[in-house]
């Protein structure tokens, strides 16, 4: 993102913590996102909002969500109220399922920098999808490989995960990701436009990219085995590690180019999206 420090034209309201900004007081602006943030949350988000790597953006949309949550409360009970009902006023779980997405992308990223380094690979990680209209969202993770690229979607889930093959034999229905039970398959379709932005920064390169759903369980080991539905590939991290150590055509010099390719279109993000 681009701040720049100025002075509000008018009076207007802070994007992160909901308070009202009076007319002449300092702020920081986005040009690109056109979000405004006062003084306060602007310096309390500095440190998350310049981190870069693997779950860089996850953790600071968690601080930022958390952060809006401790000012709503403080305005709904006092700063003194509110400081006392913090053991029982957490954040939500939506917005800590962000911390734990934050936490699996970093871990996944320490193993794919790992089969980076001893196998001469290339993987970039938070790529900015600047490239779809109007999105502030990441891809998570980018591995060159010699079989190909592969387009990695990081999922942190604490329940049991599975692949239901309903349906009568012969004239079975689409699979469903099930994860607690729950048909999560969106997650399947939600890799289109990660994939249509890959092959669009390529350009004219014709290179195999396959869409992979890596699970990082929050518990236990959950999850285990690898499916396909239709296209997209759901695996855990050894799978995948597994998969980007598979023998392939493409040889260093092409890896090389489409590295550059893709570090020039879709730069690595900081952590504000």
């Amino acid at each position: 993102m681009t701040w720049k420090s100025l002075h509000t034209r008018f009076s207007s309201q802070c994007s992160v913590c909901r308070k009202e900004v009076p007319q002449g007081t300092e702020a920081y602006w986005d040009t690109e996102s056109r979000e405004l943030q006062c003084t306060d949350c602007h310096a309390a988000l500095s440190h998350y909002r310049e981190a870069s790597g693997a779950g860089a953006g996850a953790r600071y949309e968690y601080e930022r969500r958390a952060l809006r949550e401790a000012s709503e409360k403080e305005r709904k009970w006092g700063k003194v109220l509110s400081f006392l009902t913090l053991p029982w006023q957490t954040t939500s779980f939506e917005t800590r399922a962000w911390l734990q997405g934050s936490k699996g992308e970093a871990k996944l990223g320490a193993l794919l920098d790992a089969w980076s380094a001893r196998h001469d690979g290339t993987v970039l990680h938070d790529c900015r999808a600047s490239l779809r209209p109007g999105a502030r969202s990441n891809i998570d993770h980018i591995a060159i490989a010699p079989t190909g690229v592969y387009v990695i979607d990081t999922k942190t889930f604490a329940g049991t995960v599975a692949v239901h093959r309903g349906g009568i034999p012969f004239l079975r229905e689409s699979p469903t990701l099930l994860v607690r039970g729950v048909d999560r398959t969106n997650l399947v379709d939600r890799m289109d436009w990660q994939v249509e932005t890959v092959q669009r920064a390529m350009d004219d390169l014709t290179v195999p990219i396959n869409p992979i759903l890596c699970i990082m369980p929050r518990y236990a080991a959950s999850w285990k085995g690898t499916f396909r539905i239709r296209r997209v590939l759901i695996t855990d991290a050894q799978g995948l590690i597994r998969l980007l150590r598979r023998r392939g055509t493409l040889h260093s010099d092409a890896r090389e180019t489409i590295a550059r390719r893709l570090q020039s279109a879709l730069p690595p993000s900081s952590g504000s999206r």
